[in-house]
């Protein structure tokens, strides 16, 4: 019984169709293209000093524009693009952060960039966020640690190098599916 059920499980390794199945269609696999209207949370946490007292935590929320390409079938893949803008929530003056990036998927893994202006109106920090963490084409969670490449003094107390973020295409403007033909 152990020899048949070998047999059995191994057989189909060995069978081949008797036509190239590669120049139908590829059943399961498409792309996508979309255009999406995005909102997001960005969470920072408070940067401990010298006593091991945590200052205090900003909130800010995204809104912005994607545009993505990805492709479906067994493991999942693709790139998108965007502008958008950050607003603090919880801060002493009103800080805007308009920020345009772009991010790499392939399975459930991203890795991205962002480069966002941070402005009080007074003054202003010009920062290149590189990210990593888990999404897809409608929605990501990243760690983004913040490499400041003008005037560190702008917020930099406030803003500590390692940030939450999370955003979600929540609008869909343009989508256009298309079956992969070889």
């Amino acid at each position: 019984m152990r020899r048949i059920l070998i047999f059995a499980f191994c057989l189909p390794v060995f069978c081949t169709a008797q036509t190239d199945s590669l120049l139908h269609r590829i059943p399961g696999f498409y792309t996508e293209k979309r255009m999406d209207l995005a909102i997001g949370y960005n969470f920072y946490f408070g940067k401990k000093d010298k006593n091991d007292t945590a200052s205090r935590k900003y909130h800010f929320l995204e809104l912005g524009i994607w545009r993505s390409r990805f492709f479906f079938h067994r493991h999942w893949g693709g790139f998108a693009c965007y502008a958008a803008s950050e607003v603090g929530l919880n801060t002493k003056k009103l800080v805007i952060a308009p920020k345009i990036g772009a991010f790499l998927a392939y399975g459930p893994i991203i890795l991205g960039n962002d480069f966002s202006v941070y402005t009080d109106f007074s003054e202003g920090s010009l920062r290149w966020i590189p990210y990593f963490g888990l999404g897809i084409n409608r929605f990501k969670l990243t760690i983004n640690p913040h490499v400041v490449l003008s005037n560190k003094d702008f917020f930099e107390n406030r803003l500590p190098s390692g940030h939450l973020h999370l955003s979600y295409a929540l609008i869909n403007f343009y989508r256009k599916k298309t079956a992969w033909q070889r």
